[in-house]
């Protein structure tokens, strides 16, 4: 197990935060196999396609609580025979919160990342800073069902409204989802922080800082391509947002009442 894990780069943070585009990048590396979202329902022959099938072979006592096993089995099975690769394993926040949390002492952690820590597994932390553009990208994917978008596509693709009597509550829980995760991931010492506004130079190309620490981790050449394959959204906030002028005129006063941070003053010209 412990063989599998050392080779494993987890790559956690919320939908629409940046975590496919930084995969899609660092699978770019010869030396790099992206085994994607294997906590997702629906990936074939994913984690819970794994349980499932060991659920219909035999129905013993305490096999949920063998969940890690199987996740490390899955990751086993689905590894590429060459034992030099680099295994990307993407969770999302819904991910890891499936599996619940525990007591380490009076502490309450959480169960997947608690685990992750024992075995000192490398991580990536994704966080959008722009809770508006994140909720932004959440409408605009859901509206379009397009949840990738192609480098080359990154036009204005369709307008969405945001709801004003729900954006300060949604903002508020998207800040303490990743204070959360920002917390419980700071016991791993092998963590690696990236902000998604930080991620890309003006030309769209990637900067080099999270793709040289991963190098340096797995002692591997810095051999990535630091052009996008995935594209981010580009139109502004003010085209994609419908009732652009009702939201900037709440966040402008979320921001006097001290609710908010004077940075998105900066993130509705984003």
């Amino acid at each position: 197990m412990t063989d599998i894990l050392d080779r494993c780069l987890f790559v956690i943070g919320r939908q629409r935060s940046g975590t496919t585009v930084l995969r899609a990048a660092l699978a770019s590396h010869p030396r790099v196999h992206d085994l994607g979202e294997l906590l997702h329902e629906q990936k074939p022959g994913g984690f819970y396609a794994e349980l499932g099938a060991r659920l219909a072979e035999t129905a013993s006592a305490g096999l949920h609580e063998r969940w890690f096993d199987i996740l490390v089995a899955t990751i086993q099975r689905l590894a590429p025979p060459e034992d030099d690769k680099v295994l990307l394993v993407d969770i999302k926040y819904n991910g890891a919160l499936n599996f619940g949390s525990l007591f380490v002492g009076p502490t309450m952690v959480n169960t997947l990342i608690h685990k992750l820590s024992l075995h000192r597994a490398t991580v990536i932390h994704v966080l959008r800073r722009n809770k508006l553009s994140l909720l932004t990208s959440v409408e605009m994917a859901r509206k379009t069902g397009q949840w990738r978008l192609q480098h080359g596509q990154e036009r204005h693709i369709a307008t969405i409204g945001l709801d004003l009597r729900k954006l300060p509550a949604r903002i508020a829980a998207e800040e303490a989802l990743d204070a959360y995760f920002t917390a419980q991931l700071a016991g791993i010492g092998a963590r690696i922080p990236v902000v998604y506004e930080d991620m890309f130079m003006p030309d769209g190309s990637f900067a080099k800082g999270c793709f040289m620490q991963v190098a340096q981790r797995f002692a591997i050449e810095p051999a990535f391509d630091f052009g996008p394959r995935l594209a981010k959204q580009s139109a502004p906030l003010s085209t994609a947002i419908a009732n652009f002028a009702e939201v900037s005129a709440q966040i402008d006063s979320l921001i006097k009442a001290g609710s908010l941070s004077p940075d998105y003053r900066t993130y509705l010209r984003a």
